[in-house]
């Protein structure tokens, strides 16, 4: 039936590099800035306790107030399908590592990266502390649908502001690649895309970040 109304029955998606530089204007997919705090010491709202300590003495115990502040910046390859609903749509990576002491090249298994959620992205308030291993964590979204006419933004990596490496953005093996002043981090991932009805389709690029942004393009375009 799909076929006699001029309907595909497959998937057919479409990858597109978001470019991500100093003037790119903050976006929420993008760009995370959450400041939250936390108190240590205190059992209710308020921030001053006091304690009697005998008659006519009190001592005033100050919780202390921790405040956080994470910001980060992502690198993003938006999906957008054409075709049939892409169901359970996954995309799993391997990054080109140097081989210490040598000057050969391997791939390493990455995991599968995360799809972009409004949720998971809040969820990032529950940190103790920033914690690279623990925001991937947090971030996990391995597989998501894609309708018909419909866009989703895969989190390939991601930069934090005053540090100095490039982060995969995965629920597998942690790699990052280290960035300073005069030299940016350059990563080529492979990328193999899956879902229901949909082919099995490797796609290559190479990402190259420093602290101010992160540019992404297709190699086998």
């Amino acid at each position: 039936m799909e076929f006699l109304l001029g309907k595909k029955d497959e998937p057919e998606l479409h990858l597109k590099p978001l470019e991500l530089g100093p003037t790119t204007t903050f976006n929420p997919t993008q760009f995370v800035h959450a400041v939250w705090s936390s108190a240590e010491g205190l059992t209710g709202p308020a921030t001053i306790l006091t304690y009697p300590n005998g008659p006519g003495k009190s001592e005033q115990v100050q919780g202390k107030i921790r405040q956080k502040e994470l910001n980060a910046r992502f690198g993003i390859i938006r999906f957008s399908n054409t075709g049939s609903d892409a169901i359970n749509c996954r995309a799993e990576a391997r990054c080109e590592v140097e081989i210490h002491g040598s000057d050969k090249k391997a791939w390493l298994d990455c995991g599968y990266l995360s799809w972009f959620s409004k949720a998971k992205r809040s969820s990032l308030i529950e940190m103790d502390k920033v914690d690279i291993l623990e925001m991937n964590k947090l971030l996990a979204n391995p597989g998501e649908d894609i309708y018909q006419k419909q866009e989703k933004d895969l989190q390939v990596c991601f930069t934090l502001l005053g540090g100095n490496s490039l982060i995969m953005c995965s629920d597998g093996r942690f790699y990052a690649v280290p960035y300073d002043e005069t030299k940016p981090a350059r990563l080529k991932i492979e990328l193999t895309v899956t879902a229901q009805k949909y082919p099995v389709t490797q796609k290559l690029f190479e990402v190259t970040a420093d602290n101010r942004s992160i540019i992404i393009r297709e190699l086998n375009s």
